[in-house]
């Protein structure tokens, strides 16, 4: 075989190139060498220029941290105001100190008990090239016996030490100060910061510590334990069974043998938006007003829930858990105010992100917090469209060339099918480690979809509310310290049986004004509402509701005006009966003309339903971040 001419210009070196290059083409190259002086100029200043244009977005937009409402700070030892702060994918409450300032409060330690904290240093990135390490201090003092105990840690920055290692941008370190030996003094608990430069000229950092709280820790056996699970486009596995023939769940099904699965679960709405104001409130769409998709999720121009009305976590946090949320997905943003009660929100805004929170990082978090109680949120998403991403995260993954070429817009059955097998082995990943770890009996774990999928669904088209969409599933396994169980109902709302069933673990029952929503309403027991709020993408007056009972399920498109909180206009309506066979609605086979009395009805409880719920937003609408 002939070998190919090669030749190697070693003596060539780079300036020479570039003296090569210039005569080649001149006028290009005036300008790259234009262009390089402007940078090494801009260069010099970078860090000044930068520092001006960040402060100057975060003036211009009001994104700076987010002072909490008093009832939060009760939940905290100490009187220091706390701030909602983001550092990385990351959302806190945190107290705010500087390099002379302390985070201090006394308690008596009643019984076993541990002090958690996160301790990050706030920085911006222009400042992060003079720091060279921070360490933090922790002390404790018993203030009667005059026993201490001291704990310095020094945390190298952009470094290692022999121990460990801290990078800009590694955000919070979590820590944990074991009380027990002070069980039954009086102590006084302090944290404070110091940070070292890499010359003389030291700069004065501000610190924060995160979600500082003193919990009982027990045995892992005796904690209590909820763990809440929704998925993104999760329909009703039974439903898809019948449907499509999808095969059994394992973990799913084993599960479901010490649950209680429901046999007919619909969506508060066919929207993520809409269901994630739903799921933290209790409340139907209509009743708390999120659901604008105009608004965008990592803008500060979102709207959030209204503050009077608690959220789901801080009833769990006023109960004494502690609180985390993992999840992906804009419509979960912070910005949107669903960090509200969580010690941790943990949320990356796209799902193809190569560090996507999944079923490992539910099971981190509770090793983490073994021993003490705690309410855990997930939102998974590995069923939304598009089914498939090739990063990291799926490293190691074969897949079936045949079902690759099958895949049209990467949404077909099949695709579909094999997520959902991977969903359920990794639910069996947790529920084998709830075993291992003897909390399976104490643990209480609640799943259920946001929506339903999109096999047959068509974005913006009538059918939203078709039972592809709106089924979905809710098994609840009930953990052992809880005395007594909801009766389970032939058909319900998956988030508003959540908030019942919590209620209930909780012992914290609803307001008066509250019972008198139509979901909460005992006139209203064996129905389900789903609503199309605001309309995706579309005109932000448009608004759908089906209403679910007995055999038949009602839909209506309206018109309402969100600024006066009144129905504008009452539009097309339609009427499906029940299968008995395919245990579903026969969406499209509108019988509303035949079955005039039932669609009367239905017309009347439909307006009655919509004028209470506009009421009720009216005097407890939305509100801007």
């Amino acid at each position: 075989m002939s070998r190919l001419p090669t030749r190697r210009d070693y003596h060539i070196g780079h300036r020479a190139e570039r003296k090569l290059l210039f005569y080649e083409r001149p006028l290009r190259e005036l300008v790259k060498w234009n262009l390089l002086f402007i940078k090494l100029m801009i260069g010099r200043h970078a860090r000044l220029l930068s520092r001006f244009l960040v402060r100057r977005e975060l003036a211009r937009n009001h994104s700076f941290a987010r002072c909490l409402s008093p009832a939060w700070s009760r939940c905290y030892p100490g009187d220091s105001e706390l701030f909602e702060i983001q550092i990385g994918n990351d959302t806190r409450p945190s107290a705010v100190l500087g390099e002379e300032g302390s985070f201090r409060f006394a308690h008596v330690v009643e019984q076993q008990e541990v002090f958690l904290f996160g301790a990050a240093p706030l920085i911006e990135n222009f400042d992060t090239w003079w720091l060279k390490e921070w360490t933090c201090i922790v002390s404790v003092l018993d203030t009667e016996g005059g026993e201490s105990r001291r704990y310095e840690t020094v945390f190298p920055y952009n470094g290692r030490s022999d121990c460990f290692a801290y990078f800009p941008g590694d955000g919070w370190v979590d820590m944990r100060v074991d009380l027990r030996e002070f069980v039954g003094r009086k102590c006084s608990v302090s944290v404070q910061f110091t940070s070292k430069g890499k010359d003389a000229h030291d700069k004065e950092l501000n610190y924060g510590v995160a979600c500082p709280q003193v919990l009982v820790r027990r045995d892992s056996a005796r904690t209590k334990n909820v763990l809440l699970l929704s998925v993104e486009s999760l329909t009703d596995p039974a439903y898809l069974q019948a449907r499509y023939g999808f095969g059994e769940l394992e973990n799913l099904q084993c599960l479901s043998e010490a649950a209680v699965v429901y046999p007919q679960v619909y969506t508060p709405s066919d929207s993520t938006l809409a269901v994630a104001g739903s799921m933290h409130t209790g409340l139907l769409p209509t009743q708390h007003g999120i659901g604008d998709y105009g608004l965008a999720a990592d803008s500060f121009k979102c709207e959030v829930s209204c503050r009077r009305f608690p959220v789901l976590a801080e009833m769990f946090k006023d109960a004494g858990y502690f609180t985390a949320f993992g999840g992906v997905q804009a419509r979960f943003s912070p910005k949107t105010g669903w960090a509200r009660g969580f010690d941790r929100y943990h949320h990356v805004f796209e799902k193809w992100a190569t560090n996507v929170p999944e079923i490992d990082w539910l099971i981190r978090t509770c090793r983490a917090l073994e021993g003490v109680d705690k309410f855990l949120y997930q939102h998974i998403d590995l069923l939304h469209e598009p089914l498939l991403s090739f990063g990291d995260r799926h490293n190691g993954q074969v897949f079936d060339a045949a079902l690759l070429a099958s895949a049209k817009d990467n949404q077909t059955q099949e695709l579909y099918g094999a997520q959902l097998k991977q969903l359920d082995w990794k639910i069996g990943q947790l529920l084998e480690y709830l075993r291992r770890s003897d909390q399976y009996e104490n643990t209480a774990v609640i799943i259920t979809g946001d929506h339903g999928c999109g096999l047959s669904w068509v974005k913006g088209g009538m059918n939203a509310l078709y039972e592809e969409r709106i089924r979905v599933p809710l098994i609840v396994k009930y953990p052992d310290w809880c005395e007594e169980r909801l009766s389970t109902k032939t058909i319900v709302n998956s988030t508003i049986e959540i908030h019942r069933i919590v209620r209930m673990l909780l012992n914290r029952p609803l307001s008066a004004e509250v019972r008198a929503l139509p979901q909460y309403n005992p006139e209203f027991t064996d129905y389900a509402f789903s609503e199309t709020i605001m309309n995706p993408g579309r005109e932000r007056k448009r608004h759908s509701l089906a209403i679910m009972h007995g055999r038949y399920k009602y839909i209506c498109w309206n018109e309402i005006n969100w600024e006066a909180f009144k129905v504008q206009e009452y539009g097309k309506e339609e009427l499906y009966v029940w299968n008995g066979e395919n245990q579903s609605y026969i969406d499209g086979a509108d019988v509303s003309r035949e079955q005039e009395a039932i669609t009367t009805q239905c017309r009347q409880e439909m307006r009655r339903i919509l004028e209470t719920n506009l009421e009720f937003l009216s005097r407890h609408s939305q509100e801007k971040y």
